[in-house]
């Protein structure tokens, strides 16, 4: 239960060639003969359940930020994927004690990755992560930073300050979401916190038309339903909704305040409410009433006309306020695009339905809270006659992407020389455009020099993105070159298996065969190199398969497994089948199952009754039995 705090200590003997990983300090590691004994112990007052072990055969990276102990633990066999998984923890805990205003709290900080544990939990100084979210640098930038900023945040926001009860559950979710997106912010600029923004208001509004509560409540039937998407992303976008209504310099003083006043200490919303009005001098009750208190979210619609020299913008607010939601108060922006630059005007909003005027000589389109300052949904879709300007000078990153996705679907005169003209200006790793589909699935020749100029893109999507607009277009040799050059070692994944899926299994099986060996996370190119080759006609496509099947290397094996089910049926590859659904490694079971889902074997239903699944293990089961009357039928 959240309220209940202590110190505690853990002594756990393991066979010698483990580590264990506990809360607090490292007060002994002591081996002896074949065992190890090793003793941890945290002297600060924690929640319980925030009492970890992590105990196996891994391996670690050591590091050290100011004088905390840095761990960095992963199952054997993976070190080498420490650094692109991990390597901005030190960014992080700098950024997050700076920003916050408190230093990191706890004598150490360890990054556990282990099998069968999905997302992450913020144990107190020791935190367990999915060894599934592992990562390298030719998956994405840093594809793990998300999770271990959420994770790292909670060591303030969860393991310091945590809630009194589950229904103040999201005064630690919906912190650690938020600060995810405000770390983004930091290392990735204002597009990515503008994307997070967005996505987190997106998931939300999903679970919205489902149901409605309020952020902090006493009535919900247990623990486990508090878990959702208010918790998470509602929370976070209005805790962003506070940010912006306060103010950088007011809003991190208040959590700076809060987070000292209540140190090691279960708390109610009404305590950070308070502790937030007490370091600004502003009253939040209104805030929290309308935003923490009450169920639901504006729902805003708008028109606009020009009159004269006066912009007259008729607005609503349509949610339903018949279950507790309010009309909502809020100082809001206008934003009036004219002559190539946005200028904002301050609305009061405080009305089911109100006219507000603004005075403008021109308008080129008009957006209602064009910095996404507060948690809303919009309803309006802006006209076909404002797109190219919003696409263009809007501030918001996601406003801009959006509106020229939907410029380009209205096919209106200009918008691909308009889109290319963008697409070309945004070059920065984190852009504001982060694919360029539309435009591949035009096919339009015209645009081969542009996919061209977007294979030097450094965000690994827009290059896929051109690797695939160059693969729709006619054949040329010049590009054939080009493509096939993109499968080699440094590539990011993507782009090579976009590359793989359009060659010839026959044409191209020098760069197919070449493609098997080289390495990958989880042997992902070699995976889709094998199933291009399953359609040769040539018999060393399937051979590549079998000796894949058969490597010593893990993730090769299981590449092979995978494909052995699109050749054609026959007793090695049946007998290849049985013996890895024989195997104790559920990786190598559900490699063979995803073959036997492919060629519909009926004679492997008695090897598929065999398996033995451990009882942690019911997926497995579930997806086993499915299996057998999928091909008993």
């Amino acid at each position: 239960y959240p309220n209940d705090m202590a110190t505690s200590e853990t002594i756990t003997t393991v066979p010698a060639d483990w580590m264990v990983i506990g809360n607090g300090d490292l007060v002994s590691n002591v081996q002896k003969g074949t065992e190890r004994t090793v003793h941890w112990r945290m002297k600060q007052p924690h929640v319980t359940y925030l009492i970890s072990l992590v105990a196996g055969p891994f391996d670690m990276g050591r590091d050290k930020w100011r004088d905390i102990d840095l761990w960095y633990v992963v199952p054997r066999g993976h070190q080498h994927l420490i650094e692109d998984s991990f390597g901005d923890t030190k960014d992080m805990l700098d950024f997050f004690s700076r920003v916050t205003g408190v230093v990191y709290p706890w004598p150490k900080y360890a990054q556990n990755a282990v099998w069968e544990f999905g997302g992450g939990m913020e144990n107190v100084s020791s935190t367990t992560l999915g060894a599934e979210s592992l990562t390298d640098r030719r998956e994405g930038f840093r594809n793990m930073s998300g999770l271990n900023a959420h994770e790292l945040a909670h060591q303030w926001f969860g393991d310091l300050v945590t809630c009194k009860d589950w229904g103040h559950i999201w005064l630690n979710e919906s912190f650690a979401t938020f600060f995810e997106a405000v770390y983004f912010e930091h290392a990735r600029g204002p597009n990515a916190y503008a994307r997070e923004i967005m996505n987190f208001t997106q998931s939300y509004i999903d679970e919205s038309k489902r149901y409605q509560r309020p952020l902090a409540t006493n009535r919900y039937p247990n623990g486990d339903s508090m878990f959702d998407s208010h918790a998470y992303p509602k929370g976070g976008v209005v805790l962003h909704t506070l940010r912006r209504f306060l103010g950088d310099p007011m809003f991190y003083a208040g959590i700076k305040y809060y987070l000292t006043k209540h140190r090691h200490e279960p708390v109610e919303t009404s305590q950070f409410c308070r502790a937030m009005t007490e370091a600004t001098g502003v009253n939040l009750e209104p805030f929290f009433d309308q935003w923490v208190y009450r169920p639901g979210h504006p729902v805003l619609d708008f028109d606009w006309s020009l009159e004269g020299g006066t912009v007259v913008m008729n607005i609503k607010q349509l949610q339903d306020t018949s279950k507790g939601i309010p009309i909502y108060d809020i100082q809001a922006n206008v934003g009036i695009i004219s002559g190539g630059k946005l200028t904002r005007y301050p609305v009061h909003l405080n009305q089911k339905e109100q006219t507000v005027r603004i005075p403008a000589s021109a308008a080129e389109a008009v957006l209602l809270d064009p910095d996404h300052d507060f948690l809303r949904e919009m309803r309006r879709n802006h006209e076909a006659k404002e797109l190219a300007a919003i696409a263009e000078f809007a501030p918001n990153a996601f406003d801009r992407a959006a509106a020229l996705q939907k410029h380009l679907a209205t096919d209106a005169p200009g918008a691909v020389d308009l889109a290319i003209r963008l697409l070309d200006q945004d070059m920065g790793l984190h852009p504001v455009h982060e694919n360029a589909q539309l435009l591949v699935q035009r096919r339009d020749e015209r645009l081969r020099p542009f996919f061209r100029r977007q294979l030097a893109h450094p965000h690994i999507e827009r290059r896929a993105s051109a690797a695939r607009g160059l693969i729709a277009l006619a054949a040329n040799s010049d590009d054939a070159k080009r493509l096939r050059d993109l499968v080699n070692e440094k590539e990011a994944y993507t782009v090579v298996t976009s590359v793989l899926w359009s060659l010839s299994p026959d044409d191209d099986l020098d760069v197919l065969q070449r493609a098997v060996k080289i390495p990958s996370k989880e042997a992902v190119i070699a995976s889709t190199a094998l199933a291009v080759l399953a359609k040769s006609k040539d018999p060393r496509g399937a051979a590549a398969i079998i000796s894949a099947a058969d490597a010593k290397e893990y993730d090769q094996r299981l590449a092979g497994l995978r494909n052995l089910g699109r050749l054609p049926i026959s007793a090695d590859i049946q007998r290849r089948l049985r013996t890895a659904l024989g195997s104790t490694d559920q990786g190598v079971i559900e490699a063979a199952l995803a073959s036997i889902e492919a060629n519909r074997d009926k004679s492997l239903i008695d090897a598929l009754r065999a398996v033995k699944v451990p009882a942690s293990a019911g997926w497995l089961k579930g997806r086993i039995d499915g299996l057998i009357r999928e091909i008993s039928g």
